[in-house]
């Protein structure tokens, strides 16, 4: 339960992380 709920954390930061780089991209652009 626990690593699957670490998974799941893991799995909405990259998300996250994804959204802001392309948001800086667009930024930069």
């Amino acid at each position: 339960e626990l690593i699957k709920r670490q998974y799941q954390y893991r799995e909405e930061e990259q998300i996250a992380l994804e959204e802001y780089i392309r948001e800086s991209g667009e930024m930069n652009a």
